[in-house]
């Protein structure tokens, strides 16, 4: 049987794969999971269930020809270091999309995601000294590395880099990128509808009980106690950012001065400028 033609939306984390996966699946003739991020490629466990559970995740509808899904976890090369060489054995002839934000900005944005869901994190400063934190909150910044074992199957021709920035103020330009980049024929979307899809509640909207409760909610068994509407609403929330106090202004510079060689060397791969991050 040929394989269907694939997509993935690969990373990075904190660079809005949420928001153009939901407006990708929008699409009548997408094949999509049941829930935006199914791991496989990432998780060791998830990967030795084989390609036909892989192949059962997608839902094909009427009309459906092409299939995709997204998962930051593929381009997190320090937490899941064989997600990339699975990627490129399995599905050589799919595409690739990455999302990029300015790697400071997207570091601190995911070290706030984790303060928000109640992790117990160690002060800005000490993540650049713990490996574990920062192969989970620095490491994706560094683009270059995460996208280096895709380049050789999949760069240029099927391989698309699209700014944060760009999705964030122009949404319909980066919609028209993808769609493009993936072959779609036209097809009605609606923007508005997809929009930051973590709106409908926010984290302050919750009784404080909820909210305590809530931060149990990725322990087993505990999200089983609340129905399946409650607890997608309750995850929404728990994904958005919190304000948290800034790293200092030293911390800024010695992060900024870290992931420097590899921005450099991304910047020179998409032949981009400290403005590319705007779109």
């Amino acid at each position: 049987m040929t394989e269907p033609p694939s997509f993935l939306i690969i990373g990075a984390p904190k660079a809005g794969t949420s928001y153009l996966f939901t407006l990708l699946a929008q699409y009548p003739g997408l094949a999509q999971p049941a829930r935006k991020e199914l791991r496989y490629f990432a998780y060791d466990h998830l990967y030795a269930k084989g390609k036909g559970w892989y192949d059962a995740q997608f839902q094909w509808g009427d009309g459906a020809h092409v299939r995709g899904e997204a998962s930051p976890f593929y381009a997190m090369r320090g937490q899941y270091p064989r997600a990339a060489e699975r990627i490129v054995r399995d599905l050589p002839g799919a595409k690739l999309i990455f999302l990029v934000r300015e790697p400071v900005a997207r570091a601190i944005s995911h070290y706030r995601f984790f303060a928000g869901r109640g992790v117990a994190l160690p002060p800005f400063e000490r993540i650049l000294e713990d490996s574990t934190w920062y192969n989970e909150i620095v490491d994706p910044s560094s683009y270059f590395r995460q996208l280096e074992p895709y380049l050789g199957t999949f760069y240029p021709d099927r391989l698309l880099v699209i700014p944060f920035g760009l999705l964030k103020s122009n949404p319909s330009v980066a919609l028209r990128r993808c769609t493009e980049f993936l072959g779609f024929e036209e097809f009605e979307i609606r923007i508005d509808k997809a929009r930051r899809n973590q709106s409908q509640l926010t984290r302050r909207e919750l009784p404080s009980s909820l909210r305590k409760a809530a931060g149990w909610l990725g322990h087993r068994g505990v999200s089983r106690l609340l129905s399946p509407r409650l607890r997608w609403r309750v995850r929404q929330v728990l994904s958005r950012e919190v304000e948290n106090a800034p790293p200092s202004a030293a911390v800024l510079e010695r992060l900024r001065t870290v992931l420097a060689p590899d921005t450099r060397q991304f910047l020179e791969l998409v032949k981009g400028d400290e403005h590319f991050w705007n779109g």
